[in-house]
Parts: C-alpha cells; structure tokens; sequence
C-alpha cells in the first residue's frame, strides 16, 4: 500500500485495488478498512462519488464492527475479573 501513495493516476488506482482484493480475505480488519478508505480518496478525486461513498460505508462498518467487538470483549473481561453474577 505504501507504493500506492507515492503513485498517481492509474498505477495508483490500480494498486490500490488489488490492496483492497487481497485485505479483503485478510483477518486484519484495520489494513482493509484503511485500503478501503485510500480507494475511496481516489474514486471521489476521479468524480467517482458513488463508488467513493460505497468504499467509506464498508470502512465505517468495519470500523464500527471493530469497536463493538472490542467494548464487548472489554466487558467480558470486567465481568470475568468481578465474579459470576448472582440473581
């Protein structure tokens, strides 16, 4: 991805795309949605407003999906350090 931000024009699109097809099957989440967001700066630039807007959706999703997996396992770690819940 690094190269990506040094190219411009189509080498730049084009890198940026298969960063994005190959993140995709990756478990790190915060690199996809990072490649996600760098695609989404080179659609809008190009007038490509829809794709671009399509390409920040999936990044704040994933962002959003990371934020509740990790409250979430915050939360089980605070209960699990406190005790079983008694009724």
């Amino acid at each position: 991805m690094a190269a990506s931000m040094v190219l411009g024009g189509p080498e730049r699109l084009d890198r940026l795309n298969a960063a994005v097809e190959v993140l995709r099957e990756s478990p790190s989440r915060p690199r996809y949605a990072k490649a996600l967001l760098q695609l989404a700066a080179v659609r809008r630039d190009a007038g490509e407003h829809a794709e671009a807007a399509l390409l920040t959706t999936e990044a704040g999703e994933l962002a959003m999906a990371r934020m509740a997996h990790d409250l979430a396992r915050r939360e089980s770690l605070a209960g699990s350090a406190s005790g079983p819940l008694r009724a």
